[in-house]
């Protein structure tokens, strides 16, 4: 039996946008490139270990362009490594609402655990992932060392560079 659908039809109705998905304004659009930069600039702030200045650059990209889990991941990174753990809960909490497979995150949000001394907490985010990185990760890696370290003397850096 032939379809009922002829090719041409089924051709157009895959060129089609999905429902809900429109493109994106102009304003959108400029506003996500100004999102970028302000995210350019955190990361040479956080290279040259320049929290504060990371926080403020990454706090304006996050409002032109909420809904990207990096920007909240570094915000808590930042938070974080200024020594302001209930902030950078927050901003991992939300990246991970956004993804809750954003690999970094897990990394940065299990060791914000071992820092307020909840290793059990910092192992669930390393059994994650296991779970969405189980080939090579060095996020995995990095955070099972840190779990094997802890308690961790006063050298001990809490966390990377990026």
């Amino acid at each position: 039996m032939k379809s009922p659908f002829a090719p041409g039809f089924v051709i157009l109705a895959l060129m089609a946008p999905a429902p809900g998905l429109a493109a994106a304004s102009s304003e959108q659009t400029a506003s996500i490139g100004a999102a970028r930069g302000h995210y350019d600039l955190a990361k040479r702030a956080i290279a040259g270990e320049n929290y504060r200045e990371a926080i403020a650059a990454l706090e304006q990209a996050a409002r032109l362009d909420p809904e990207n889990p990096e920007f909240h991941n570094l915000l808590g990174f930042s938070y974080r490594m200024s020594g302001n753990l209930d902030k950078a809960f927050g901003h991992y909490r939300r990246a991970l609402d956004l993804n809750p497979r954003h690999i970094a995150t897990h990394e940065y949000i299990g060791r914000a655990y071992l820092m307020k001394g909840e290793p059990e907490r910092a192992y669930e985010h390393y059994l994650l992932l296991e779970k969405y990185c189980p080939e090579l990760c060095k996020e995995r890696e990095m955070l099972g060392a840190a779990i094997t370290q802890y308690p961790w003397s006063p050298p001990l850096r809490t966390g990377r560079s990026y």
